[in-house]
């Protein structure tokens, strides 16, 4: 262990020395990318991207025998890391090529974000081979992090449904509160991608047992796998609404009765609520705009193809709309939120300093869950 140490702190030394007299190479930015050049006409006034290399003894304070790093100077966010891709790309919240320092395994980040404070930043490395590992920056106006519990007072149910108008089994994941009572209903959140219940379980039940929110029953749907994904959540995919069809008829014949029978989900509009996340939350928003008479409200998040078809039209479910200010697709919300007001109903835009990643949608959960269903 020690020996693998010390030939780490050897080859960053190494790497390092190299980098105080070596070139950085600031790779081309796509033009319709919404990191640009800061400076360019092009820019975002939330995020640019800065042509600056970052010192060689900055990059080994900060990396040490880690892979990467991500930490801020000021308004600037820097990110560091080693790789041997030949074209490394940051994703997450931040969607930019890193510039390589020649002679080196090092790449580099440089964005100034003005609101830096605010953010809530993860990352990841993409274009390597290994394990991936996201970075995270919190800024100092943001909430305090969430901590999961390590064990639920409530309950975990994994089941497997016939899937009879997919032609194929589908799974739920389902949370019970503490002190879950069957003979009880409660408020139901519908959420996609349900896998991820299992660890939004951890981070919800803490906000039920200080009383911050009702307890809730999460109903988590699993997403088909690959493009089935897509084909599930998504209207007129690649020119056909046969698969999302499909899947409605799924969610409200077989999910729906189900959590009703067995875990207590109220069958009240009022305490019906369905949100996800990118295609999962287009699905979110289109299940509720074509059935409003089932659900009073919606909470999508980082909508990514949606036409929001009935978005505008009165008695519509009132809707929160979260998306992150370095999404890509955020005009898609933005142009959403905007026709929805011509309807008269509720509806609401949420920008944290975020992008695409899922840490922001994890994090506004509970506010989700205590806008949709009250506080106790």
């Amino acid at each position: 262990m020690m020996l693998r140490t010390m030939l780490a702190t050897a080859a960053l030394a190494i790497a390092t020395s190299t980098a105080a007299h070596a070139q950085t190479v600031f790779p081309d930015l796509a033009p319709g990318s919404l990191v640009q050049d800061c400076g360019a006409a092009n820019a975002s006034p939330d995020i640019c991207r800065l042509r600056e290399a970052i010192p060689a003894e900055t990059i080994a304070t900060q990396l040490g025998q880690a892979r990467s790093a991500v930490w801020r100077e000021g308004d600037r966010l820097l990110v560091v890391a080693r790789t041997q891709a030949a074209e490394p790309m940051l994703a997450g919240a931040i969607l930019a090529p890193l510039a390589k320092i020649e002679g080196t395994d090092l790449a580099t980040l440089v964005v100034r974000i003005p609101r830096l404070d605010e953010a809530l930043i993860d990352v990841f490395m993409v274009g390597g081979t290994g394990p991936v590992t996201p970075l995270v920056y919190r800024g100092p106006k943001t909430p305090p992090a969430q901590t999961p519990v390590p064990e639920l007072r409530g309950r975990l149910v994994e089941e497997s449904l016939d899937g009879k108008a997919l032609g194929a089994p589908r799974g739920l994941t389902v949370y019970l509160p503490p002190g879950f009572d069957q003979a009880r209903t409660y408020p139901v959140a519908y959420l996609a991608d349900g896998r991820s219940v299992a660890f939004y379980a951890r981070c919800i039940e803490p906000a039920i047992l200080d009383g911050r929110i009702r307890p809730v029953v999460l109903v988590g749907v699993h997403s088909g796998q690959g493009q089935q994904r897509a084909v599930d959540y998504l209207l007129d995919w690649k020119g056909s609404s046969a698969g999302f069809e499909a899947h409605e008829r799924f969610f409200l014949d077989e999910v729906m009765p189900r959590a009703e029978t067995l875990y207590g989900a109220s069958k009240k509009r009022e305490e019906r609520l369905v949100t996800g996340k990118s295609n999962g939350g287009d699905w979110a928003l289109d299940i509720a705009l074509r059935h409003p008479d089932l659900f009073a409200q919606a909470a999508p998040a980082a909508m990514a193809r949606t036409k929001a078809q009935g978005v505008e039209t009165p008695g519509r479910p009132r809707l929160l709309v979260t998306t992150g200010l370095f999404d890509p697709r955020i005009n898609r919300s933005r142009e959403i939120v905007a026709r929805a007001k011509g309807s008269g109903d509720e509806v609401a835009l949420i920008e944290p300093v975020s992008g695409h990643g899922g840490l922001f949608y994890q994090e506004r959960l509970i506010e989700i869950l205590a806008w949709a269903f009250g506080r106790p």
